[in-house]
């Protein structure tokens, strides 16, 4: 997880960016997660790395613009997805936010989000609009809420996979 979300991520956009620089056009389409505003126990790598995503995508944005830039950076933060594999390929089965409908999303509402951000130049993302209305009480809530309700959400996960190895198992 964390060479696909940061590893990987920075070395494809490194390595693309330097042409788009010298054309002076061009979007990278990062993807985060609504779990990038705060850390998830029990998901703690997963949020984590979404966290970066997110952390580098923005700053990007910033330094291209700094530089005057044509190339744009997008940073999407997608609700969880309703009717996909993606609960069950991340073992997050357990995960009620998939269920609750109130910070979930369908895919074509994501895919229509993503394009209109595109089209308008918006270099972030929110997808879903339950997920966008929500996204203001996080920095009026306070911490020890947040964490009630998104422990309350990954209760149930027992992945291993979310597990900090000890030394020497890795």
């Amino acid at each position: 997880m964390i060479n696909l979300n940061i590893t990987n991520l920075y070395l494809c956009t490194r390595y693309f960016l330097n042409d788009m620089i010298k054309r002076d056009r061009g979007t990278i389409i990062n993807i985060s997660s609504n779990s990038s505003f705060e850390t998830v126990p029990k998901l703690l790598t997963y949020s984590s790395t979404k966290a970066f995503v997110k952390h580098f995508s923005r700053g990007l944005s910033e330094e291209l613009k700094m530089q005057k830039s044509k190339v744009k950076v997008i940073t999407i933060c997608p609700a969880a997805l309703r009717d996909t594999n993606f609960k069950k390929a991340g073992k997050m089965e357990n995960v009620r936010t998939f269920d609750n409908g109130l910070a979930t999303t369908t895919k074509e509402e994501a895919v229509s989000d993503i394009w209109k951000a595109f089209k308008k130049g918006t270099t972030f993302q929110i997808t879903g609009r339950r997920m966008r209305w929500l996204y203001p009480l996080y920095s009026i809530m306070p911490f020890r809420m947040i964490m009630f309700l998104t422990k309350r959400e990954s209760s149930e996960v027992h992945d291993s996979t979310y597990r900090i190895p000890s030394p020497g198992s890795a």
